[in-house]
């Protein structure tokens, strides 16, 4: 994508909201990742309708994978930073059901939160307090929506990540889902690191990216974990 389009078509995956349960969602080259409804399409152009940003115009050759399946109820992406130092999350919680009249909840995420936002991209209001490698997050319940279901919290993981001696780096991940849900795992990752192993093998495996799909019931354990050589 050229410099002049980034200006004003670019939408870092940071910052990326959902606009519909059946949106379209393209992951580009440079590592961006678009949500929005496609409107218009041509051999070499994508036009996406996004709520925050309006109609972006996308060159077809700057997609690398392009996701129209349903959403599944859950989606966490995972990117891993050149270094192979830090990998930052993109999370999704359900908001608590509500406790008598209590004004507030917590959220107990891994990782130091950086943003929460609700399902239309907006940034919540919160306040935080370190425990461990974990961060505990409180909300008040009159910055949500009224059906706010799930939020979005953009973290930045350490431990997600281990190093060997010989020079490997392993990312692993952990589910163990409190209801049966459907969940979509991605992982990003330089596209200068070389896979040595997956368990279990990805629905998606392109250049730079992962993607797992899976029907968990509840507590069903599901450990993606990838062994790359950077």
């Amino acid at each position: 994508m050229k410099a002049s389009k980034l200006r004003r078509r670019y939408l870092a995956w940071l910052i990326c909201g959902t606009l519909v349960a059946s949106a379209d969602t393209l992951y580009l080259t440079d590592g961006s990742i678009v949500t929005g409804v496609v409107i218009a399409e041509t051999d070499d152009e994508i036009v996406l309708a996004n709520r925050l940003y309006g109609d972006l115009a996308i060159e077809s050759q700057d997609v690398l994978y392009r996701d129209t399946a349903e959403r599944p109820d859950r989606v966490e992406t995972y990117a891993i930073t050149q270094d192979g130092m830090t990998v930052i999350a993109r999370l999704q919680r359900a908001v608590p059901a509500r406790r008598k009249d209590a004004p507030s909840f917590n959220l107990l995420i891994p990782g130091s939160i950086q943003a929460i936002t609700d399902a239309n991209g907006i940034e919540l209001p919160f306040s935080q307090r370190t425990l461990g490698e974990n961060t505990l997050a409180t909300l008040l319940r009159e910055d949500l929506g009224q059906d706010m279901g799930l939020l979005t919290i953009t973290t930045v993981q350490k431990t997600i990540l281990s190093p060997s001696a010989a020079g490997r780096l392993t990312f692993r991940a952990n589910y163990a889902l409190n209801q049966a849900q459907s969940l979509r795992v991605i992982v990003r990752f330089p596209r200068n690191f070389s896979l040595l192993s997956l368990s279990p093998p990805p629905d998606v495996e392109l250049d730079g990216l992962l993607i797992w799909d899976r029907q968990l019931r509840r507590q069903q354990r599901f450990q993606p974990q990838v062994l790359f050589a950077p």
